[in-house]
């Protein structure tokens, strides 16, 4: 079997792995057939040994195939494996999978040496501003040390960002500059206001006062238990670091050597908590960090909790 004619196309970045199978197809004069999706193996063999009336260039498509997932006998793994072999020269099957092989399973242990394979998965938040910049190299371009700092800082609250974003906003941004050096204004400026306005938008507008903004964004950011923690956890960090910034300033403790003690190497997240902790005191800090504890806690044991009452609270000082 020639590899260039079985291709699987996996991962749980769904929409790379789509990208990806379409540029595999691109440029050919192929006919595609569909399979229908969750197909067995009798269905996709019977499918790609149906001749062809009108043409021999022929692409199948078979999305979540049941073998890569799951025990399938519904032929004889032999059967399903020589079928593969069997297919004409001008002949392509594209396998596309939502998620992972089992390897486990004897057949797709046998399967995928047989084919070309792509994975894609998410990209972690850390390694954001890493992935932008492999993409502008390619151009010859890169991210200034502000906006990779920037980034950094707020892709930490990004979960599973797909590699087809990170292109788009890549080339997005080549666009809006000729800059060899991608600034941070063009970063600040062309992305998705869900993305800015996430939990480091929130976290200014609290810090700010911005009452309208507090509740509006309240609703998008604790609307489930894994959102709540995870948002909840990166405020009461903030709190924590601007209480250390307090107590580093009662000990006498020079400014510069601040972000040092307590070990916060990126600048601009530096800058931004500083910041804050000149707008806050002390008792505001320790009052919200205490509240959302408090908070968490009833949320773990199963009690309501109001988190639009919790913040309006803050806001009129109530806490």
């Amino acid at each position: 079997m020639q590899k260039d004619r079985i291709y699987l196309f996996h991962g749980t970045d769904i929409p790379a792995v789509y990208a990806r199978k379409q540029q595999a197809g691109n440029g050919t004069a192929e006919t595609v057939e569909q399979g229908k999706e969750h197909s067995t193996t009798a269905e996709i063999v019977q499918q790609i040994n149906q001749p062809s009336l009108f043409t021999e260039v022929r692409r199948f498509e078979f999305v979540n195939p049941l073998f890569l997932t799951q025990k399938d006998e519904s032929i004889p793994a032999k059967e399903f494996l020589q079928a593969l072999e069997n297919i004409p020269m001008e002949t392509r099957v594209f396998f596309i999978l939502e998620g992972k092989p089992d390897r486990r399973l004897s057949l797709v242990k046998k399967f995928l040496p047989l084919a070309q394979v792509s994975v894609s998965e998410f990209i972690p938040g850390w390694k954001v501003g890493a992935a932008f910049n492999s993409v502008l190299r390619v151009q010859g371009r890169t991210l200034s040390r502000a906006a990779q700092q920037y980034l950094q800082a707020v892709a930490e609250s990004w979960d599973n960002t797909s590699s087809v974003f990170i292109t788009t906003e890549a080339q997005k941004w080549q666009l809006m500059t000729d800059q060899k050096e991608i600034p941070l204004e063009v970063v600040q400026e062309s992305l998705p206001s869900y993305l800015q306005r996430q939990v480091f938008r929130f976290w200014d507008d609290l810090v700010d006062q911005r009452k309208r903004s507090v509740l509006e964004a309240v609703p998008h950011l604790f609307n489930d238990m894994a959102e709540t923690l995870k948002n909840t956890g990166f405020l009461a960090s903030q709190l924590r670091l601007c209480l250390g910034i307090y107590e580093l300033e009662h000990a006498g403790v020079a400014t510069r050597d601040m972000a040092r003690k307590l070990q916060v190497k990126n600048q601009w997240r530096w800058k931004n908590i500083y910041a804050a902790a000149q707008k806050l005191n002390y008792a505001q800090c320790a009052g919200l960090l205490l509240t959302l504890y408090r908070a968490q806690w009833r949320q773990r044991n199963g009690y309501e909790v109001s988190w639009s009452e919790l913040f309006s609270e803050y806001l009129r000082g109530a806490l």
